[in-house]
């Protein structure tokens, strides 16, 4: 008896960063409910490496970053809908708009974590230098000079602490 001739399998797989940004246009507002409507925000995320790697593997994270922040910063600083109808899941009847809202953040922090999967260069005793950190700062945020002292003090507490974070404002 004959073995059966081998499979052949194909697979294609296409990204567009553009595209995937358009489309995630309104992820930030998922997290409207902790938004304070009076003091400044911050909102972190912290990214895995095995999180998302195809969409955005970390070599080119920054400008994935970089770009996500200022479409939501500026594009959505001019967008007049209701929060209500952008994300009604999260913020049913909300008639504030989007670019109010938008206002109320300060800034975005990313937060990449590799202690899983350390650089080479990796020394336990230093777990912070396995984490990279940008924060982009919303130049259109009622509270600007608010975050310029939320941006002071986490410079502060990252030198302090040996993490390497990276200031941007889009």
């Amino acid at each position: 008896m004959t073995d059966p001739p081998p499979r052949i399998t194909n697979s294609e797989h296409t990204y567009s960063p553009d595209r995937l940004l358009g489309e995630m246009r309104y992820f930030v507002l998922n997290h409207f409910d902790q938004i304070l409507r009076e003091e400044p925000n911050l909102l972190v995320y912290v990214v895995h490496p095995w999180f998302n790697l195809v969409q955005c593997p970390f070599t080119h994270s920054v400008d994935f970053y970089r770009n996500y922040c200022r479409r939501v910063f500026h594009d959505l600083a001019h967008d007049s809908a209701a929060l209500g109808s952008a994300v009604p899941r999260k913020a049913p009847g909300v008639s504030m708009t989007v670019a109010e809202t938008v206002r109320k953040l300060g800034a975005i922090m990313f937060l990449e974590d590799r202690t899983v999967e350390p650089p080479e260069d990796y020394q336990p005793d230093r777990q912070l230098d396995a984490i990279r950190a940008w924060l982009f700062v919303n130049r259109n945020a009622d509270s600007r000079n608010d975050v310029g002292g939320i941006c002071d003090r986490l410079m502060d507490l990252a030198g302090q602490r040996g993490l390497r974070l990276t200031v941007e404002r889009p």
